[in-house]
């Protein structure tokens, strides 16, 4: 049962990681990192790389 909470879990923060992409992307938020602006595209694979390990945790968490 352990292990199946853990993958819920972690997919829930990479869903939500992907979520805040998505929605810097959609609503065009600035990012600023001290001095330097961040652009937008690297919110591309910030959508992408979460929301596909979200997904992979959604199916484990389900088969274990």
């Amino acid at each position: 049962m352990k292990t199946k909470a853990y993958l819920f879990l972690s997919a829930c923060i990479f869903a939500a990681v992907a979520l805040a992409h998505l929605l810097r992307l959609a609503f065009r938020w600035p990012a600023v990192l001290g001095p330097i602006d961040i652009p937008l595209w690297p919110s591309i694979f910030g959508v992408l790389v979460p929301g596909f390990l979200s997904c992979w945790g959604f199916s484990a968490a389900r088969k274990a």
